[in-house]
């Protein structure tokens, strides 16, 4: 499996962990208890652990492509229904909106694929004052301040 982040080995996703299927048979996999992980064998307490790691990484990447989706149809709303965003059809204004949404979530989202340090504080701002799309911030704050969210985007510990 290739790892999210290639520098963080202080996660045990993102290290050679486990034993490869191929180098043990099932049946001694199955005697000395250990579980199978994207093709490797681990113990249930590391599966534990991958299983959370995987669960952070996939929230915070979830996170990513729910700002781009909610910025595009914030943009189409935007030009089919003006009124209700208090523009009275001044295709100018949305215009400019539009491209202000996509200057936050763009930078936003590639902050949060690549997992930048920067990127969870800009995305519980955004999630903040997202509040009326409430969905969208529950997610967000969620995944973004979970206890392994936090690890991802801190710096890495220098003895891993």
């Amino acid at each position: 499996m290739k790892p999210y982040q290639k520098e963080r080995t202080d996660l045990l996703i993102n290290t050679n962990y486990g034993i490869p299927k191929e180098e043990i048979s099932e049946e001694e996999a199955k005697r000395r208890n250990l579980k199978l992980f994207k093709g490797r064998w681990v113990t249930r307490e590391e599966w534990i652990v991958l299983k959370a790691e995987q669960r952070a990484y996939s929230g915070i990447r979830t996170v990513a492509v729910l700002t781009v989706l909610g910025v595009l149809i914030s943009s189409i709303l935007l030009f089919i229904y003006p009124q209700r965003y208090g523009l009275n059809g001044d295709i100018g204004a949305a215009i400019l909106f539009t491209i202000f949404l996509w200057l936050t979530a763009l930078p936003l989202a590639y902050g949060l694929w690549t997992f930048k340090r920067w990127a969870r504080w800009y995305g519980n701002i955004v999630a903040i004052l997202s509040l009326p799309a409430f969905l969208y911030t529950i997610i967000a704050l969620y995944n973004l301040n979970n206890a392994i969210a936090r690890q991802i985007f801190s710096k890495p510990k220098k003895d891993a």
